[in-house]
């Protein structure tokens, strides 16, 4: 972890067994959600800098992360363009949904406010899975 105005480094956070491909923080920025080329996904906490969970067993590699909104789910997406849906409170899978590419999940950041790709997030919640809708510009 890196303070980018202060510019030095944090600490570093040991978890995948092989390089971290993405990371995604909660709403309130005290979650961070990683994912790796071991296809595993780790939820840490921020402020201690602490593994909470990992959740093992996807078979590819993770190539993109995001959080809910509300911060209680977190979605990845590997090279087999599977979207997996947990809880992050206890890691639960709530669904897994085929066919999408790893270029169209992304997170909006709580300290830019960054946009959801309108393609996932609508499938998301269409199914149900973010609990609510994106707000789009315009």
């Amino acid at each position: 972890m890196w303070d980018p105005v202060r510019r030095s480094r944090l600490g570093v956070l040991n978890g995948h067994d092989q390089a971290t491909r993405t990371i995604a923080f909660g709403p309130d920025s005290r979650v961070l959600v990683s994912g790796g080329r071991d296809g595993s996904v780790i939820v840490w906490d921020v402020e201690r800098r602490a593994l909470v969970r990992r959740i093992a067993g996807v078979p590819e590699t993770i190539d993109a992360v995001a959080v809910s909104p509300d911060g209680t789910l977190m979605a990845a997406v590997g090279t087999d363009r599977q979207i997996r849906i947990w809880r992050i409170g206890d890691g639960s899978l709530v669904t897994t949904l085929d066919g999408y590419g790893a270029y169209c999940l992304t997170s909006p950041s709580a300290r830019t406010g960054g946009t959801w790709p309108r393609p996932v997030t609508t499938a998301l919640w269409w199914y149900g899975i973010w609990p609510a809708g994106p707000k789009w510009p315009g």
